[in-house]
């Protein structure tokens, strides 16, 4: 019986109509069914795929056709993409874009985007979810980053549209040269196989979604490898790389070497690429150069050594992480030796890893303090385009000489002989590569020995683990012991900031949990009281975790049991600090809509300081403006057997509170005060009036209402008058809403702040 044939290239159209299928369904929790576009893109895309799959097992042999179906494809599924991140942002959420954005906005306006003070207010109307927190307690909000990533976004800035819309454009440039290169080259083949890559692997698909803006220099770096053999126009490409981040610089010297050799060891060639990317780098840059060039070149420099947190995978995980202390300094050389062997490496074996230049950048941030993805998955389309061109070499060489095998795989045993002769006649080179090894480690060692015995910072307790502001679920807030050791010539006081490690999953939360305190540590044994500096940073009750106290590059890691909170204490929101809960938007600075009636937050400061009150208008009509926080219950039975007291200030328009009193029914003119609801069936109204003497408390149907001049309310007292008015329960629960009522026409305006629980 014949054996029968497995033609496994039509493997991929199964597979790509399993991907196209699945990714309406994939993306439909993301995209509302009111979005038509979406549903319609969606409708095609899944016939797409059931096409694809028809093909792999009825149609015949139609290479055309079904070029033309994973085409249709690719096309569908970018859209696809694009409405997703159109649905989920109304721009993106990294700190990186919202920046370079905010950056080509004031620069239309006439304004320098790095002097630093110009870029203060960069957040005022984007929060990002993904933030670069430094070590000294602040955020990054300043453009660290060449003048092409300022120009780019400019086009976009200027027609209004979402800041992603300039990552999206590039992407589709990105895929478009790809895609001829690849059909240029006779290998459209590959092209399915493409398709599968972007389907699958977002962080290549859509670069936008995530708001990284590397897209736009690899697009530029695409074109100076497909036209290198044009070495001025390869190199001005190369600038423009290069001025749009310069992460390309780690590729600089594998390219030059590729372009060296392939133009016959000609170092003129190697002039005409530098002279290229050296104008069009100063060219993009030559605006910002001449408004301020020591603030551009202080902020390209900074780019580099600026003090932030370690993030992302690599081998400084076990650092960051509190595993072995280690300096941020060691991972700097490591890199520095990394890169200079692999550069020695690719200049020795040229000929066999020829194709190879891009995979070595890749190998070089490993190594890096932060290591994103982004630094990883930046080469794959580059490494695609390099994959052409080794191929079609080895196809070359196989047809000028059909005795050479095609590519196979094979494992063979190790062959000691064969190594020996390795090792013999590449002993020179071996030796350079061994004293760089050795120069390395021992100034990672020297770097290392310098962080021993040091003990600036030391944790030696956390405890009070608690709720107050009541987020179910929650630990927001928690004491910690911490000793302050300085040595000689530091300050006896320092500032600290803290990072939480849970043991559990933060999500997409690179950064961990960021928390802080209000107060510097002094010489000696201190306990501060921490809190997360964002909700974002809110962990999860019953964790155990690692938490880092540092500042600058002093830091100290403590590891807790399993920590929990006690009892739920308690009151909602009391101090106001953040007043949404939400993931999706979980930022201080809010603006809460409730019909007609719109009330705004107040921020101590400004921008990036966490806020401490309200202001609650009622304008030009009778009724009520009513500011309920949050609907989670105050434990009032907790509140009142620990004798707390709430406190605040605060400001309204006139006298304050009147009440009218008609046979015992007390119905309030004018009321400026806090409503505290008991299980939706009875309420206490606390009003202000400046002019009260005492606090007085009167009866009426289904309520009381108490009129005093303090900004101030004891639990124990409304705990009291509800007994006799309220279904007792062992625990009662209280609702606060804050309000204005008024029964005559006018303006009327009530601020609070400033609150305290005690």
């Amino acid at each position: 019986m014949a054996q029968l044939k497995f033609e496994i290239g039509k493997l991929r159209y199964l597979l790509l109509g399993i991907v196209y299928s699945i990714v309406p369904f994939g993306t439909l929790y993301t995209i509302s069914y009111l979005n038509l576009a979406a549903i319609i893109n969606g409708w095609l895309l899944f016939i797409t795929g059931i096409i694809c799959i028809l093909y792999f097992l009825i149609f015949p042999e139609n290479k055309k056709f079904i070029n033309l179906v994973t085409y249709a494809g690719l096309i569908f599924i970018t859209v696809q993409f694009f409405l997703v991140i159109a649905s989920l942002y109304g721009n993106a959420t990294t700190d990186e874009i919202i920046i370079e954005t905010y950056a080509a906005r004031i620069f239309l306006q006439g304004k320098d985007p790095y002097v630093n003070s110009n870029m203060v207010e960069v957040f005022k109307f984007i929060t990002p979810i993904f933030g670069t927190p430094m070590l000294n307690g602040n955020n990054v909000y300043f453009l660290l980053y060449p003048g092409m990533s300022v120009l780019a976004f400019a086009p976009f800035v200027y027609l209004n549209l979402p800041d992603y819309t300039a990552l999206y454009f590039f992407s589709i440039l990105l895929l478009l040269f790809t895609i001829l290169y690849l059909k240029n080259n006779k290998m459209a083949d590959i092209i399915p196989y493409l398709t599968l890559v972007i389907a699958t692997d977002i962080t290549v698909a859509g670069f936008s979604l995530s708001g990284s803006t590397d897209v736009i220099w690899i697009f530029f770096m695409t074109l100076s490898y497909i036209y290198r053999k044009n070495t001025k126009f390869s190199g001005a490409m190369f600038g423009l790389a290069l001025s749009a981040k310069q992460l390309p610089i780690i590729a600089l010297p594998f390219m030059l070497y590729l372009i060296y050799r392939e133009k016959e060891k000609s170092m003129k060639q190697i002039v005409f690429f530098i002279l290229g990317a050296m104008f069009t780098f100063l060219l993009t840059n030559l605006p910002f150069i001449l408004m301020q060039p020591q603030d551009w070149l202080r902020n390209m420099i900074e780019a580099e050594f600026q003090p932030v947190i370690g993030i992302g995978v690599g081998f400084s995980e076990v650092a960051f992480a509190g595993f072995v202390n280690i300096p941020s300094k060691v991972f700097t050389i490591l890199f520095a030796m990394t890169a200079l062997i692999c550069m020695l490496v690719y200049i020795k074996f040229f000929n066999r890893i020829k194709y190879a230049l891009f995979v070595f950048p890749a190998i070089i941030f490993l190594f890096n303090f932060r290591l994103l993805t982004t630094y990883i998955f930046d080469w794959i389309v580059l490494d695609l385009l390099a994959y052409v061109d080794f191929y079609k070499e080895k196809e070359q060489t196989r047809l000028l000489n059909p005795s050479t095998p095609g590519s196979t795989i094979s494992i063979a045993p190790l062959d000691l002989k064969k190594l020996k002769s390795f090792i013999k006649k590449n002993s020179s080179f071996l030796l350079v590569l061994i004293i760089i090894f050795a120069g390395g480690t021992s100034a990672v060692v020297y770097e290392s020995m310098q962080l021993s015995g040091t003990h600036i910072f030391v944790i030696n307790s956390v405890s009070n683990v608690s709720d107050p502001i009541d987020v179910s679920g929650y630990i927001t807030s928690m004491d910690v012991s911490i000793t302050y050791n300085p040595t000689s010539g530091m300050n006896l006081s320092s500032p600290v900031f803290f990072r939480i490690i849970p043991s559990t999953s933060t999500g997409s939360n690179f950064n961990s949990l960021i928390w802080k305190s209000n107060h510097n540590i002094k010489y000696g044994m201190n306990n501060v009281t921490i809190t997360p500096a964002i909700a974002l940073y809110f962990l999860p009750d019953n964790s155990n975790f690692r938490i880092q106290a540092y500042y600058n590059f002093q830091s100290t890691f403590y590891s807790s049991g399993t920590v929990s909170l006690k009892q739920n204490t308690t009151f909602p929101n009391y101090g106001m600090m953040y007043p949404t809960y939400t993931p999706s938007n979980p930022y201080p600075g809010w603006t809460l809509n409730q019909g007609e009636k719109q009330f705004s937050y107040i921020l101590k400061n400004g921008l990036n300081v966490t806020g401490n009150g309200a202001n609650m208008p009622l304008t030009n009509s009778a009724g009520t403006s009513s500011m309920k926080l949050t609907d989670q219950p105050a434990n009032l039975t907790y509140l009142s057997s620990n004798n707390k007291i709430l406190r605040f200030d605060g400001n309204y328009t006139g006298e304050g509170t009147i009440l009218s009193i008609k046979g015992g029914i007390v119905t309030p003119v004018l009321f400026y005060g806090i409503n505290i609801t008991f299980n939706n069936t009875f309420s206490i109204f606390i009003g202000f009036n400046s002019t009260a003497n005492k606090t007085t408390v009167y009866d009426s149907q289904n309520s009381i209402y108490i009129i005093t001049s303090n900004f101030t309310i004891n639990f124990r007292q409304i705990y009291n008058l509800s007994l006799t008015n309220v279904p007792y329960y062992p625990v009662q629960f209280i609702t606060f809403s804050y309000e204005v009522r008024s029964q005559l026409p006018g303006t009327y305006d009530f601020s609070f702040y400033n609150f305290s629980l005690n």
